[in-house]
This record gives structure tokens, sequence and C-alpha cells, in this order.
């Protein structure tokens, strides 16, 4: 008896042990899993991290519920709206174009989207086709940036089998981000333990639409007969491949395969006729929108749809050039109606869309009248600073066009007076205007956290500040300076700087 009890008690503490060791090592495993998404490098885009939401918004887009699939570079992910083209033609699609994906990225990302969804058309970025697929010493933050939020599968492993052939780097490079970056440590801050939390609700379908416009002349010479831009560009033998198994795929399955290349001032006829020649070879089209008749028949202006030097379309540049593909696939492909639940999540997208494009003409607008007209909206948290002198062109009109706002400002009188205010919608969380000491305001509007200081003569400091959640906005120029944060979209829609003080300049503005 004695023994078997015994027995008993062993294997009892032997069961506890075992419980005990699985227990520690699924503690170690999700210790090591934190660890590993804090010390990975964050591929974010204009300081939020849309990089990962892109790329981890595709696997929650319900099967066979995309017609079409966008690849290729930044010039696409920022260039083609899949929300344009819906709610101009009722076609679904995601962008899983990244920063110089090269064509092998492509390839993989492409049949991997085929093994869920149903494709009409493939819309491919023309220029990756002179990108190289050994040049993983050079690009290899764009490599992660591509496969790093993938889930672990066969097509993730295909890619990094291929990248890391004949590379210093191994594919527990990209596996394991602590393997790869365990030396982060020291450069470690506050965003990589909160990024997760950054505009976690992404709507855009892989579209990374930017606001800010650049204004942007192309050479004089720009897509004239027998002038180089440029001689870097050449079809490479491994694009060459890749796009040809892409081609070779699509016409398998009845998919149009559709080349394109977005208005660049370093694009050239050479060019042209160098992608042309493979399209016509391949038997696909290409829509080349640096061309003048096609740009012409868009509207492409360079001085307002880019958001920066001739090469990024912004909101708007993307918006008339998903037009013009989206009217191309309706033409060109049979496409089927979608209903129900896939519908609802689209409209739902479409709205805040529509209220980004509403936002650029807010940020586009230089007159200080109908800039505080536009800005009269709900879902619009405002913030004003005063910098400096902003009396001396301080009209009636203005301090009018401040009251329909519900501000009782009025800077008639001593100069460089302190101001600050703060309202949502129609109403005025905060407002001071104090001729001799500075004014602050901290405190929580709208779900953001907003601290403003004016000291706007120079014994006080001379400055003003706008910080959202403790990230400084403001463009701290003389004169009002105003932060206008949408919060319906979730982010800053327009930093302006209005003098009405020093210059002599009624309305002078900065982005």
């Amino acid at each position: 008896m004695l023994s078997s009890k015994n027995g008993e008690n062993v294997l009892i503490m032997k069961k506890k042990s075992f419980i005990a060791t699985l227990i520690g090592i699924i503690g170690f495993l999700l210790v090591g899993f934190v660890v590993m998404d804090i010390v990975r490098q964050k591929w974010d885009y204009e300081s939020d991290n849309a990089a990962q939401m892109i790329v981890e918004g595709y696997y929650k887009e319900p099967i066979d519920s995309l017609d079409v699939l966008f690849l290729g570079a930044s010039t696409i992910r920022n260039g083609m709206s899949p929300l344009e083209i819906y709610e101009q033609y009722g076609i679904t699609g995601y962008s899983r174009a990244t920063s110089v994906q090269i064509p092998l990225i492509s390839y993989y990302l492409m049949m991997e989207t085929l093994k869920t969804q149903n494709l009409k058309a493939v819309v491919i970025d023309a220029s990756s086709l002179s990108s190289l697929t050994d040049n993983s010493e050079k690009m290899e933050g764009k490599y992660h940036e591509a496969i790093d939020y993938m889930p672990l599968s066969e097509y993730k492993m295909a890619i990094i089998e291929k990248i890391t052939k004949g590379s210093t780097y191994t594919k527990w490079d990209f596996l394991l981000p602590l393997y790869r970056y365990h030396d982060r440590w020291q450069q470690l801050d506050e965003y990589d333990f909160s990024y997760r939390n950054v505009n976690s609700d992404y709507c855009y379908k892989g579209q990374y639409p930017i606001l800010r416009v650049e204004k942007y002349s192309f050479p004089e010479d720009y897509m004239q007969e027998e002038k180089i831009q440029d001689d870097e560009f050449y079809i490479e033998g491994d694009a060459r491949e890749y796009y040809e198994l892409m081609i070779e795929e699509c016409k398998k399955r009845n998919i149009e395969f559709i080349m394109v290349k977005t208005p660049v001032g370093s694009w050239d006829m050479a060019k042209h006729d160098m992608v042309q020649n493979f399209a016509d070879v391949e038997d696909v089209d290409f829509i080349d929108f640096n061309m003048p008749d096609i740009r012409e028949e868009i509207e492409f202006n360079s001085e307002t749809d880019y958001c920066d030097n001739g090469r990024h379309p912004n909101i708007s540049g993307a918006m008339k050039m998903s037009r013009y593909v989206g009217n191309y696939i309706q033409s060109h492909v049979n496409m089927q109606n979608r209903e129900g639940a896939v519908l609802g999540d689209w409209n739902e997208s479409v709205k805040k869309y529509d209220c980004l494009k509403e936002d650029q003409r807010v940020l586009r607008e230089s007159n200080l009248i109908k800039f505080l007209k536009k800005i009269d909206k709900d879902r619009y948290t405002v913030v004003i600073a005063a910098r400096n002198d902003t009396t001396k062109f301080f009209t009636d009109e203005i301090r009018k066009a401040f009251a329909d706002l519900g501000l009782s400002v009025d800077m008639k009188g001593a100069s460089n007076q302190n101001y600050v205010a703060v309202f949502k919608g129609k109403k005025v969380v905060y407002e001071k205007q104090d001729a001799a000491d500075e004014v602050t305001f901290s405190g929580e509007v709208g779900g953001i956290y907003i601290s403003a200081l004016s000291k706007a003569d120079k014994a006080t400091g001379n400055t003003a500040s706008i910080m959202i959640d403790g990230v400084e906005k403001s463009v701290q120029e003389y004169g009002f300076n105003i932060l206008v944060y949408d919060n319906y979209v979730g982010q800053v829609i327009a930093r302006r700087a209005f003098d009405t003080g020093r210059t002599g300049k009624l309305y002078t503005t900065k982005d």
C-alpha cells in the first residue's frame, strides 16, 4: 500500500513538473514574441505604422472579394487608389505595392493572392522591370518592409530563400527579428513600444494616400524624342523572368495583366519604347502616364498632383490616374457585381477616403478667410497659437471670420499679443488672449492630447508651439499658427501660418 501511494505521489509530481515546464516554455515563447516585436525595425511612412497596416490589412480581406491586385513600388502604393476605382466603377482591389518592390516579390505576392482571390486584373508598376533580385545588401530594408508582416507561408519562405541565396544575410535574418535586430536596444524609443496603437484602423485598401502638395516642373525636354533623362533604366534578366512568370500565370487564368508607369521627370521616350516593346512581345497592356496625350486627358498637373519632387503622386494625382485605370479595366474586363457584406465594408471605407479628398482642399487653401470657413466642420479639432505680432493687418473681416467659428479674438490694440484657441466643431474648448503673459493650454480633446503655447513677444520668448500627443506639429512661423486635426480620419490634415502682422502681407502660408 505504501509503495502504491509513493508511486502515485511520484506520478503527480511528474505531472506537476511537466505542467510547470510547459507553462515556462509557453511563457518564454510569449515573452520572446513580444521582445521580437519591440526590437524589429519599424517600416513606417510619415511617422505612422502604415507599412505594417497595409501588409496586415490584406489578410483581413474576405476570400474571393477582390477583383484587382496592384503590385510594384511606392509610386503605385501612393499613386493608385483602390477606393477611387471602387467609388467610380464598383471594382474592388487591394494594393500590395511596397517601396522599391522587385518582381520576385511581386510574383510571390501575386501567387499568394491567387490562392484566395479570383482576380480579374493585375496592375503592376512597369519601372520594376529594371529591378535586380540579387541586391539584398543594398535593399535589405525594402525587403523587410515587404515581408516582415507576412504570416509564415510557402510564399514567404520562397521569397526569403531567393533573396538570401548568395547573400551575407541568412534566412534567420528575415524569420526572426530578434536575431537580425538584437543590437537595436540602444536605439529603442517610445514608438517601438506603442507603434501598434497608431492609426490601427486602416481602411485604404493598400494605398498610402498623401495630402501634401509640392510644386514640381517637368524638365523642358521631358518626353521629347531622342532625349535621354538618364541611362540607369534597362530591362534586367531576373526582372524579365519574373514578369514572364506573372504574365504566363495571368494568361492561364484569363486575368488581364496591365503595366503602368506613373509620371516622373526622369522618364523619357527611350524608356517608354523599351517597356512598350516588351509589352508588345508579351501581348499585354501598357499605360504610360508620362505620355503627353494621356497626361493631358487626365489633367495631371505637376504643380498640384505631387507630394514630393516630381516622384510620388499625392491624393489628387492618384485620383486622376486611378479613374483612368478603373475605366480601362471596366472597358476591357468582364466584371461581376459585388453584394452584401463586402460592399458594406467598402462603402464605409469610401466615406473616410472622401473625407481625405475634402481635407486636401483645406490644405490647399491659402486665403485666411476662406481657410477659416473650410475648417468649420464638426469632425475637425483646430488649435491656434499666435507668434510675434498679429495686429498690424488684423482686419474686421478677419475678426468676423474668427467670430463665425465662435471665437472672440480681436487683435486690434497692443501688438505682439499672446493667443491660444482650441475648438472642435462649433464648440470652443479654450480661448485666451493676453497682452502681457504667455498663454498655454493642455488637455485631451476628441481623443488626442493637445499642448499649445503662445509667447508672442520677444520679451517672453517669441515662439508658438502646438503639440499633439507629445509631438510638435506647429510650423512655428510668425502670425497665427493653425493646426487642423480630422477626428474621423485620425490625422493632422493641415499645418499653416497666416501672418497678419509684420510682413505687410495679409495672407502668407506655410505647409
